[in-house]
């Protein structure tokens, strides 16, 4: 009976150890890799025709998740990866410009990691793991700015070599955008420079080696998350990458989302009946001319090119880890922080475009043709191509659709069993760290760590899926939250509950079978009618739960952006408009109290003053300086550029579409005909008169419609165009002044 039972007992124990196929006698070491805005087919273990052999390997070798959700933008993604937690409840249900000035005091929106989430860094590095961090951090900025207490080596990274902005230049150490004027870098918690040969992709794995490399001997777990500004705009990739996709996609964008539907479709990732809808605002290919058409195939080529050199990269990673001895004890976690990118930078208007334009130059930055995605050149894809990246679903990043949240995954690597397999499950952002630890054999806190309350994870562990042991971790009744902006989602089972805002989405909930539906294109809600009760009470009870605040019914990301770029702008503008008053308020005072004591006083109305002299001697190299200023940064609009046109796309009639170039002609002739002006006496009132209204309008547009991505751009032009509106002013009340004069006189 003793021999019976104790063989039992050893045969379970046996069977125990038999099944954690993916945690091996020494604790694994963990790459987790994090593509920028990579689109669900824009890999070959996903439908897309870049090739990406390493990654594909990674997919041989493991299990490959195609239901796989994140967050539909960057920081609350990248939050809820690091901590398992609700982007919510770790303090960052938004990328910090997106959030309301009036909700940013609240707890859970401080747009910075919260102090009551312990990062899986952290967790890993009390349990004896070296911790690295290559790439981009994005979690270390509120509204005002960046927190130097929110470094990835203040939230558990031993070495680090971290971009803190949204994104940078991929080959120089230089902003992307005008909202931030610098691309920081810190390495090991300091500010660094970046080197010469510098190519982000490149880079960003050089340092994961150099940091592996020179702990290896002390023969301890690592954990190394590599975070790529690929695929982010700018669109950059060496020029080898790019040839090899020349003339791949002269087909156009509506073709490449239609191959990339098929591709799916054959590959049984997405059932074969699946149908996707048409993206909004997307141009008609075939509507452009031919030279619009070659220039559009060459960013769809830099783009795939971008994701060529990624993987290329990874697979010089996988290579050194094989030659050390390393390969066969890591597991690999490869994945996106959301879905595609297709908001269209320079669709904002002429006169931003212009601006846009200047800062481009002034950073370095072209749009040349022979040159995109190399050295200075600048790409943004915009609706079209991009819209390839997400087939074959609807909406892109920023928004709750597929297109935004469903994005590769892939848990690979010797130390798991499962190889080859797909895996439908639904799975979400937030089971990646529980994932991690259970790998790891390291327990979460629960709700205190060190001391302190802290949020206890909400995610699941994959590792029963993933060794096949369950084939799916949330049960039917289970259910998902999320909030973005306004954009809302609840996941339960194969159902998805979700409802889009403007100007895209209509504001109105949906309820789909994400399952045999992927495309979103066959709304339940009247069929299901209890179900899509059931899931909206669950969706409130999550909102209440988390602490999900309600946004204004006419919120939209891009209000929210302007809003707070405002706030940061007056602050900037005040100065300058502090200066203004003080130079303004003493002469008024002065001409108030001349004009009151001088009352019908005949000689000092006859009088010439002291401004009436300084007007006179310096109106004309005012309107000579002035020209000069205005035509000088618009010469460049006039040079034709290959490209220009269809880049920034300005569309205001069907049949015609109104250039930068045209814009940049007509402001060259108003600042010409302001030179002119200055030897043409009859033309100076009119000059002066017109270009008050139009310089303060220019102000005015500044403070009040300023986007987010441009409005440091308009600081120095406001500066002054404020200057001119104060001298035109003066002008106008010396013109005055000489009229009274000369009334007097006749009246003598």
């Amino acid at each position: 009976m003793m021999s019976l039972c104790f063989r039992a007992i050893l045969l379970a124990v046996l069977l125990l150890f038999s099944s954690l196929s993916v945690v091996s006698a020494k604790p694994p070491n963990i790459v987790l890799i994090l593509a920028d805005d990579l689109g669900f087919t824009d890999t070959q273990p996903y439908g897309s025709e870049i090739q990406t052999p390493n990654i594909s390997r990674l997919a041989d070798e493991g299990v490959m998740f195609t239901n796989y959700h994140t967050a539909a933008t960057c920081s609350p993604s990248r939050a809820m990866l690091m901590t398992g937690v609700d982007s919510h409840r770790a303090g960052v249900p938004d990328i910090p410009v997106s959030i309301l000035p009036e909700m940013a005091d609240k707890e859970n929106y401080q747009g910075v990691l919260s102090d009551k989430v312990v990062t899986v860094a952290t967790l890993l590095r009390d349990a004896g793991y070296h911790t690295y961090l290559t790439g981009k951090w994005h979690l270390g900025y509120s509204l005002e700015g960046q927190l130097p207490d929110q470094l990835p080596s203040k939230r558990g990274f031993e070495r680090t070599i971290a971009l803190m902005e949204s994104g940078g230049d991929n080959w120089e150490q230089k902003p992307y955008v005008i909202a931030y004027p610098d691309a920081t870098w810190y390495e090991d918690g300091k500010p660094t420079v970046l080197p010469e040969d510098f190519y982000s992709s490149k880079y960003l794995i050089d340092k994961a080696i150099e940091f592996i490399e020179f702990n290896r001997e002390d023969n301890k777990p690592f954990f190394s998350y590599i975070s790529f500004q690929a695929v982010h705009f700018p669109v950059q990739a060496p020029r080898e990458y790019t040839e090899k996709y020349m003339g791949r996609y002269d087909m156009g964008w509506q073709e490449l989302r239609k191959q990339r539907l098929q591709s799916v479709k054959k590959m049984g990732i997405v059932p074969g009946d699946t149908r996707m809808v048409e993206t909004p605002a997307a141009l008609d290919w075939n509507s452009l001319s031919a030279e619009q058409q070659r220039y559009q195939s060459k960013k769809m080529a830099v783009y795939a090119g971008m994701v060529d050199a990624m993987d290329y990269h990874i697979g010089r990673l996988m290579a050194y880890l094989k030659e050390t001895g390393q390969y066969d004890n890591t597991v690999f976690i490869f994945t996106s922080d959301n879905g595609t990118q297709i908001t269209d930078i320079f669709d904002r208007g002429a006169l931003l475009a212009l601006y846009l334009r200047l800062w481009l130059r002034n950073n370095g930055y072209n749009l040349d043709y022979e040159t995109l995605g190399e050295r200075g050149s600048y790409i943004n894809m915009g609706i079209s191509f991009g819209s390839s990246a997400a087939s074959p679903f609807a909406f892109h990043k920023f928004y709750a659709g597929e297109g935004g949240m469903r994005v590769p995954m892939i848990i690979s690597g010797p130390p798991v069993q499962q190889k080859g397999v797909r895996s439908n499950a639904f799975t979400f952002v937030t089971d990646i760290t529980p994932t991690i630890l259970d790998m790891a054999g390291v327990a979460h806190p629960g709700t205190s760590y060190q001391g302190r309350k802290v949020e206890p994870m909400i995610g699941k562990s994959l590792v029963p899926l993933v060794e096949g042991r369950q084939e799916r971790v949330y049960a039917e009744d289970d259910t998902v939250g999320f909030e973005l902006g306004g954009n809302l989602a609840l996941f339960r089972g194969d159902y998805k509950l979700v409802k889009n805002r403007g100007p895209i989405g209509d504001n109105q909930w949906h309820l789909f079978n994400i399952v045999t539906d992927p495309g979103e294109t066959e709304d339940l809600r009247e069929k299901m009618p209890e179900l899509f009760t059931e899931m909206k009470t669950a969706y409130d009870e999550y909102t209440e739960k988390n602490g999900v605040l309600e946004l204004p019914d006419d919120y939209t990301m891009f209000k929210a952006t302007t809003a707070n770029a405002l706030r940061k702008t007056l602050k900037k503008i005040t100065l300058v408009a502090a200066i203004a008053v003080l130079l303004i308020l003493p002469l008024v005072v002065l001409n108030i109290r001349s004009r009151l004591r001088h009352r019908g006083d005949i000689e000092y109305l006859t009088r010439v003053t002291v401004m009436e002299k300084v007007i006179d001697k310096t109106l004309r190299p005012f309107l000579v300086i002035t020209g000069l200023i205005t035509m000088a940064p618009v010469m460049m609009t006039l040079a034709p550029e290959t490209g220009a046109m269809e880049v920034f796309q300005l569309k205001l009639v069907s049949e015609y579409t109104l250039t930068i170039q045209h814009w940049g002609l007509m402001i060259f002739l108003v600042g010409l005909l302001t030179v002119v002006s200055a030897f043409k006496t009859s033309l100076i009132f009119p000059v002066m008169l017109y270009s008050a209204l139009q310089k303060s309008g220019l102000v005015i547009l500044t403070v009040l419609n300023a986007q987010h991505h441009y409005v440091e751009g308009f600081l120095l032009p406001a500066g002054f165009d404020m200057i001119c509106v104060i001298y035109a002013l003066f002008y106008f009340h010396i013109l005055r002044r000489k009229r009274k004069r000369d009334n007097v006189r006749m009246k003598k």
